[in-house]
């Protein structure tokens, strides 16, 4: 099956499209570039082909793209990596033309300003694919497709034939025993102008001065990751942080849980937006919610945590519990199933 898919530039989501598609269900996933697409597709350009392997140079030197490119009967093809020196593979990239020539299976737009003109390429130009739109983001919902692959909680629209699901992260993030136990990483992006988070990530470093915090991040006070560097820091730390006010949860508290590490989180923000994220944490179990304890109190359960032994058997429950909790082949099964009885075309 052919499945064309747009690309708006976030390298989390566009793999998580290739783990299902391709490694879990054997499609084959094609995006577009902006060659002769004219007005249906706007954001993804061709990627940087730099090659760049080293932590040294991706602190330094690093900007996104790939490790090599081949055109092949039409079709650029990228070599992406997830981490470093790792996690290859490969995104195929075609211009208008080259859809003209093909057969398409599904036609799935992950981004609002592309449901129209997705809708419209069905209608034109692939009338037998199926139309599905994939939300991923806050406070959005279905405009002009009615089959929807909805990775949130929100409350679904009259008329929408919908499946929840989980987007799968690299592999990359995954369970090896904690190598220290006093360092708290956040990775979500503009912490500093979250108020009252901020004033919970001051209060904790002022309660616990022998650990190290480091925040990671758009706007943060220490070093923006490459995503590919992004897999070992989140491996190398003992705790995550993730009280974001401007969401809740996403790719970073799942890959964090898959990690084995335990996370310091505000449930009520991913409740607000309806995040998944809701179903994974538990409080005392996985996450220490701060909308449940008081600064010293957060900084007290911390301590207990890291208790050399305590964070180690902490750290394999965690990681024990996310891989029950986000079962990618039971979902990509179930997904399979709900895309056969989808109607071709536009609905």
């Amino acid at each position: 099956m052919n499945i064309l898919a747009d690309y708006v530039g976030h390298g989390d989501l566009y793999y998580s499209l290739h783990a299902l598609f391709e490694n879990r269900l054997g499609y084959n996933l094609y995006c577009p570039n902006l060659d002769e697409w004219g007005d249906y597709i706007n954001f993804f350009h061709d990627p940087v082909v730099r090659k760049i392997d080293t932590v040294e140079e991706m602190r330094k030197n690093w900007v996104p793209g790939c490790d090599s490119h081949e055109f092949i009967d039409g079709v650029h093809c990228y070599r992406r990596k997830m981490e470093v020196n790792s996690g290859y593979y490969t995104q195929k990239v075609i211009g208008f033309k080259k859809f003209l020539e093909m057969d398409w299976d599904i036609i799935l737009t992950t981004h609002y300003g592309h449901e129209e003109k997705f809708c419209n390429l069905v209608k034109k130009h692939a009338p037998k694919a199926k139309l599905i739109r994939q939300i991923n983001n806050i406070v959005e919902s279905p405009t002009h497709c009615k089959n929807v692959l909805w990775g949130m909680n929100t409350p679904v629209p009259e008329g929408i034939n919908y499946i929840r699901y989980i987007p799968e992260h690299y592999d990359g993030y995954h369970y090896t025993p904690p190598q220290n136990h006093n360092t708290i990483k956040s990775f979500m992006d503009d912490l500093p102008t979250a108020v009252d988070a901020f004033n919970i990530w001051n209060g904790l470093k002022a309660c616990l001065p022998d650990f190290k915090f480091y925040m990671h991040g758009r706007g943060g006070h220490d070093i923006l990751l490459a995503p590919p560097l992004m897999p070992m820091s989140m491996r190398d730390s003992a705790f995550i942080w993730h009280v974001k006010p401007h969401g809740g949860g996403g790719f970073i508290p799942r890959q964090a849980l898959s990690c084995g590490r335990p996370m310091i989180i505000s449930k009520k923000y991913a409740r607000w937006f309806n995040e998944l994220t809701v179903n994974l944490w538990e409080d005392g179990v996985n996450v220490i919610d701060v909308d449940l304890h008081k600064v010293d109190e957060v900084a007290k359960i911390i301590k207990e945590w890291s208790e050399p032994e305590v964070h180690e058997r902490i750290c394999k429950t965690v990681a024990e519990k996310a891989k029950k909790d986000m079962d990618f082949v039971r979902e990509a099964e179930n997904i399979k199933a709900w895309i056969e009885n989808i109607k071709p075309g536009v609905e």
